[in-house]
């Protein structure tokens, strides 16, 4: 008994709904048990919501049931003799004849028999010309009908759209899951409104899709979306959430299209139309969030993990011009190191260091709360939206021009064309920085450096972390570290950390580290280096040896920080400082600002009994404030009782 395939074809999605299916089914069924063939239900043959205007069904047979037939044909998969059963002819496509037929004359040829259902016609190697010029009759009439179809649609659209640029009026089909229909009229839902405005908090704050799907479903938020779906979504998924923070309606704006996505023809008809929808965030709230996501995507890349890491994204590498990454490991202190450290990717000449990220990250910070945002950022022109803005319209207007000068003379379009070519590519450039601009406008440096001063000293649970790490990333555009020691395993380590601010501006900082050991308790110090003696980041070589000529500057001293190098300037920064093995100190913790090493610069021992004779004097003076003299050097005293804490600096830095 010879087989029977039943081929089934429905353009769009909204005919699944129907009886479509459903009738070209009990057809094949009822034309197969008259004739004896018995139908093979072992093939996909049903191309569901697959238009064939294009011929889309006759390639790509991994997709298409057409094309998998095909090439089950080609492949013996299906025997000569068998039936290809469809309702009309013109269900195997609606493609123009000249590309629909030659696919079809070579099942024939193959000895496949096409079975057209209504009305009743069997086209096979043995019909005569008459047959062929039938079937090319309907295929031909079947891409009229689709032509006609597409035409009288586009109309339609169009005078939807005509109409939503004169009137406002809603053109139809698929709106914003937080709006709906009332009166005729596109409003906001109240309550999903409210979740979009969530949501651009939340992602403005720093937080990724992941995190913001998990907060919203946690807390077992409503979910919505947007398109024809027959049942909502249960839960909040990422591409959900980043469909909303990407896409402009939420400020009222309407982009018409035509063409479709399917047909690959797809693209924007004229200009924006504004307050289509109502508009639920401001324009300042959209691009501070875009600015925000910019910068995650930029900076907080790689994988995720369970800490919350200030500068990830941000660190590099000064000797291998590489990544340094944060290393988190059981029952070790967390550090910093160059990704490249664990592929071999290695500079010749360097070495790889470590550093304590918990020590680095507080050093940074109090650094950088001490700045004022004068002080790095240059002041904002508060014109360059509006000159931009000035610019692209001059830019668009010409455009304009150009495009009917072509339309009116067609023969200089060969002439015209690459000047058109050239104001396009000048009005996406821009477009570019316009948005660029409106983002830093919207998230001003000055307003973002207040922000981080805010919280910058809040960073002991993860929220708090994520808030300061979004804060760091809308100030500073990358942080290079040169990390010097003795070998990889010396206690003491420094590090030269070069701080690029967003705008341009660098400081320098140098943190000073030493691990505990040998009766020394864990201590460290920070201060900023002066600009006029600023290392040079590209000449990291002659830095790291001008340290390492200085190392028992370092080395000498065993848990008595901080120590410094010229240079360097400690304006505000108290480190706590252990008394000397021996000495007591009634309870108080003494305090010397960096300062004071710039001023009683010995070496070795020497030095060491620098710092015991001024604890000493320290003891011996019960003031709340004093001053006295070593070595020829004025030093000042404060006592803190509240924090039981004694503060030193030279008089002359104060003065």
């Amino acid at each position: 008994m010879a087989l029977g395939y039943s081929y089934k074809r429905f353009s769009s999605p909204e005919q699944a709904k129907g009886r479509s299916l459903e009738r070209q089914t009990e057809f094949a069924k009822q034309w197969c048990e008259r004739n004896k063939v018995q139908l093979d239900a072992s093939l996909h043959m049903t191309d569901a919501g697959v238009p064939s205007a294009k011929g889309q069904n006759l390639v790509n047979p991994d997709v298409h049931a057409l094309a998998g037939f095909i090439q089950a044909v080609r492949n013996k998969r299906v025997q000569s003799g068998s039936f290809l059963i469809c309702e009309s002819f013109d269900r195997l496509s609606r493609a123009h004849w000249r590309l629909a037929l030659p696919p079809l004359m070579e099942l024939i040829n193959a000895g496949i028999r096409l079975v057209q259902l209504a009305p009743e016609q069997i086209i096979d190697d043995k019909t005569d010309a008459f047959g062929l010029i039938g079937l090319i009759i309907t295929l031909a009439r079947g891409q009229n009908e689709s032509d006609m179809k597409s035409t009288r649609s586009a109309h339609v659209w169009q005078d939807r759209r005509k109409k939503a640029r004169e009137k406002g009026k809603p053109v139809g089909g698929v709106i914003p899951g937080w709006c709906e229909y009332r009166d005729e009229k596109i409003v906001a839902n109240t309550e999903r409104a409210a979740v979009v405005r969530r949501i651009f908090k939340l992602a403005s704050s720093g937080n990724s899709l992941r995190s913001i799907t998990k907060i919203l479903n946690g807390e077992e938020v409503k979910p919505f979306s947007e398109g024809r779906r027959k049942m909502p979504p249960k839960t909040w998924a990422d591409p959900m959430v980043y469909n909303i923070l990407r896409n402009r309606n939420v400020l009222g704006e309407y982009q018409p299209h035509k063409g479709r996505w399917i047909d690959n023809n797809r693209e924007r008809e004229g200009e924006v139309i504004k307050n289509y929808y109502p508009q639920v965030v401001t324009e300042e709230q959209w691009h501070a969030t875009r600015h925000a996501i910019e910068k995650r995507r930029t900076s907080d890349r790689g994988r995720r993990s369970k800490h919350v890491n200030l500068f990830t994204g941000l660190l590099w590498d000064v000797t291998s011009d590489g990544r340094m990454s944060y290393w988190h490991e059981p029952g070790r202190a967390p550090k910093i190191f160059p990704t490249d450290m664990k592929t071999g990717r290695d500079k010749e000449g360097a070495t790889w260091k470590t550093f304590n990220s918990r020590i680095f990250e507080q050093a940074v910070l109090s650094q950088l709360v001490e700045l004022k945002a004068s002080d790095v950022m240059p002041g904002q022109d508060a014109t360059q939206v509006e000159v931009l803005a000035g610019r692209l319209t001059e830019v668009e207007q010409g455009i304009l021009i150009l495009k009917s000068q072509i339309e009116a003379r067609p023969v200089l379009a060969a002439t015209l064309g690459n000047a058109l070519a050239n104001e396009l590519e000048k009005q996406r450039k821009i477009g570019e920085e316009l948005a660029d601009a409106q983002r830093l406008a919207a998230s001003p440096m000055s307003e973002a450096f207040g922000q981080f001063k805010k919280i910058a000293g809040q960073t002991e649970t993860e929220e708090q972390r994520k808030r300061v790490r979004t804060a760091i990333l809308r100030i500073i555009e990358s942080i290079k570290i040169l990390i010097v020691g003795k070998g990889r395993h010396s206690r003491t380590r420094m590090a030269y950390v070069f701080v690029r601010f967003v705008g341009g501006a660098m400081r320098v900082c140098l943190i000073l580290h030493q691990q505990a050991g040998n009766r020394a308790k864990e201590a460290w110090s920070v201060g900023s280096i002066r600009e006029e003696e600023m290392p040079n980041e590209l000449n990291w070589q002659e830095t790291e040896k001008r340290t390492l000529d200085n190392w028992s500057l370092f080395e000498s001293f065993r848990g008595v920080l901080p120590v410094s190098v010229p240079g360097m300037v400690g304006t505000t920064t108290w480190v706590a400082v252990e008394i000397p093995a021996g000495e007591k100190w009634s309870g108080e913790t003494l305090e010397f600002d960096s300062q004071i090493f710039d001023l009683l610069v010995f070496e070795g021992k020497e030095r060491s009994e620098v710092v015991r004779e001024v604890v000493r004097l320290v003891r011996g003076n019960e003031s709340e404030e004093f001053s006295f003299q070593v070595r020829g050097t004025s030093l000042f005293v404060r006592r803190d009782k509240e924090d039981d804490t004694v503060l030193v600096s030279p008089l002359e830095f104060l003065s």
